[in-house]
């Protein structure tokens, strides 16, 4: 408990008397009670505040630290998972569209989903304006997933051969350990996202 920040004389009081924040750190607890080399963290800041969020996260990276822990973070907050992650994997119904080291994958990304999803991040600053890939339709039933590949019914740069075949995950050229999903690759100029400098989020900032 006190690794998590908790007073461990808090130890016999009942869940509704902890706050959200607190009681993630008590799960967090929970989990490194057998020393894992792995831990699994779905959505784990996604029910929190923005400053609590910073708050949890800033554990979770001292921890890693710490421990010596290796975390597969499942998250949709894109803003989280650049903070927090060194490699991104990111699916689409289901299967895997593209695989890189964080940092290339926010500025470069190489998949059009990947492009509309660094475009949906909020920046809190008035003064910036950026052109946003925004995705019509819905995601298909992923127990009836289109033919081809799975995101061609909302893809802004289909080809026909995306309705037909299904592209294989494969190395980006020039790259040792990127992959893609696409049919286009290395054939448009996607869009990243340069994540803010300092922001109250990443400073833990109310």
């Amino acid at each position: 408990m006190q690794r998590v920040g908790l007073d461990p004389d808090l130890m016999n009081r009942y869940p509704h008397e902890f706050s959200g924040g607190q009681r993630q750190r008590i799960g967090i607890a929970r989990s490194l009670a057998l020393n894992p080399r792995l831990v699994v963290c779905d959505e784990p800041v996604s029910a929190l505040d923005v400053s609590v969020q910073a708050q949890v996260l800033n554990i979770l990276m001292d921890l890693q630290k710490e421990m010596h822990l290796t975390y597969l973070f499942i998250a949709h907050d894109l803003s989280v998972v650049q903070y927090i992650s060194n490699r991104i994997v990111v699916m689409y119904l289901g299967k895997i569209v593209e695989v890189a080291d964080a940092d290339d994958l926010y500025q470069t990304p190489q998949h059009p989903y990947t492009e509309a999803l660094l475009g949906a991040i909020p920046v809190a600053d008035p003064r910036t304006h950026r052109q946003r890939r925004l995705l019509e339709g819905t995601v298909p039933n992923p127990a009836n997933p289109p033919s081809g590949c799975h995101f061609h019914t909302r893809c802004l740069y289909v080809q026909d051969i995306c309705r037909k075949e299904a592209p294989a995950l494969q190395r980006l050229a020039g790259s040792k350990d990127r992959y893609v999903s696409c049919h286009l690759v290395g054939k448009l100029m996607l869009q990243g996202f340069e994540p803010p400098k300092a922001s109250g989020f990443l400073a833990g900032e109310e």
